[in-house]
Parts: structure tokens; C-alpha cells; sequence
């Protein structure tokens, strides 16, 4: 994760819904306690294993036009990355952006609290 500054502003343990932000863009995701075939294999982005059940990465940007009395606002959304069972949208230009995401969130979410412990469950089964 050397190219990103990620950051998770809200998230739902029991639903495993996350929303955050990466460098400039925001992202949600849907990410599984355990590894299903239809996540996004950390090592290569592809459908496969993976705890990353849906992604998306994006950027709102509200631009105002128009006369200044009467304002309008003019509201884009651009989507980088999105997939959910497959890869939607992906632009390759952002491939280093969504594969540092993909992986940071596998780890996060692979450890376990037990007893007060922490465990991952891939080092020691």
C-alpha cells in the first residue's frame, strides 16, 4: 500500500458494508467474513476467492452553472471501478489504486478477535 491513503469513515460489521475514501475518490464495499467464489481474488483482480464481494470506487464532483442569481448545479459521478460478481467498470489506469484497496480491505478483514486475542485464521489454523 504504498501509492494510497486509505481511510474508512463508516462501517456495519454485521453487514460487512464499508464506505471510505482513497487518495481523492470515495469507495463502498461489501466485504464477506469468509472467502467465496464470487469475491475478488486479491492477487490477481479477478472472480475467484475473495472476501471483497462488491467494490466501487468513484468521485462526485458538483460543479455550479449559470447565471450567479439563478444557481444550478451540475452534479457528475465518476466511476473508476465497480464490481459485483464481475468487473462492471475497471479502468486499468487505476489498476495500482483498486488492487492496494482490494488487498488492504482482505486483510483487515481476515483477523479475528478471540478471547481478546488477535488471530488470523491463514497463519495459524
Amino acid at each position: 500500500m504504498d501509492c494510497c491513503n486509505i481511510s474508512i469513515k463508516a462501517e456495519n460489521y454485521r453487514k460487512g458494508l464499508i464506505y471510505g475514501e482513497i487518495n481523492d475518490m470515495e469507495w463502498f464495499a461489501l466485504v464477506h467474513k469468509d472467502q467465496n467464489v464470487n469475491g475478488i481474488n486479491p492477487e490477481s483482480l479477478r472472480s475467484g476467492q475473495g472476501r471483497v464481494m462488491k467494490l466501487c470506487v468513484f468521485k462526485d464532483s458538483i460543479e455550479e452553472e449559470g447565471d450567479p442569481k439563478k444557481l444550478i448545479f451540475k452534479t457528475s459521478r465518476y466511476i473508476f471501478a465497480e464490481y459485483d460478481k464481475r468487473w462492471e467498470v475497471f479502468n486499468a489506469k487505476y489498476y495500482d489504486i483498486i488492487f492496494d484497496l482490494v488487498n488492504y480491505l482482505e486483510k483487515r478483514y481476515s483477523f479475528r478477535i478471540i478471547k481478546g486475542a488477535l488471530w488470523n485464521p491463514h497463519e495459524y489454523p
